[in-house]
């Protein structure tokens, strides 16, 4: 059964793991070891997993990015999946881990006001909780501080 290989780059706080090959029950746990590890070794805010390399992945492998995913989550990192062929991105939703697939949220600031998000309204520059500053009501958008 043909392995997968692994590349770590890290840049600017973000770590990014590429996987090139087949991900199956024999060597997800090396997935794991790896972001692991680079979580632990430097100070990131982003793990990105990128299998655009990637001929095939199982349940396992699927299972491994779960892992990951719930790893980032009790870190409060942020995690995503890019370059999914069409035949992984199946596998991975036969498997039952389509909210691994999922684009990850914005990140809200919290302030006296409850959560903002780091956009500024545009008729008044202040934060405002709406990603969408020209479409939001304006009781969201006043100053409480």
């Amino acid at each position: 059964m043909p392995g997968v290989v692994l590349r770590a780059h890290v840049a600017a706080r973000q770590v990014r793991i590429t996987a090139i090959g087949d991900l199956h029950a024999s060597n997800a746990h090396l997935l794991l070891k790896m972001a692991v590890a680079a979580l632990r070794s430097y100070p990131v805010t982003c793990l990105e997993i990128d299998l655009a390399g990637l001929g095939s992945i199982d349940d396992v492998g699927s299972s491994a990015l779960e892992v990951c995913r719930r790893h980032c989550r009790s870190r409060k990192i942020s995690f995503r999946v890019t370059g999914l062929a069409k035949a992984v991105r199946a596998a991975i939703i036969a498997a039952g881990q389509h909210h691994v697939l999922q684009r990850p949220q914005r990140r809200m600031l919290t302030g006296p006001s409850g959560p903002r998000s780091t956009l500024g309204c545009r008729t008044t520059g202040h934060a405002t909780t709406s990603p969408r500053p020209h479409v939001h009501p304006k009781w969201l958008c006043h100053k409480a501080f």
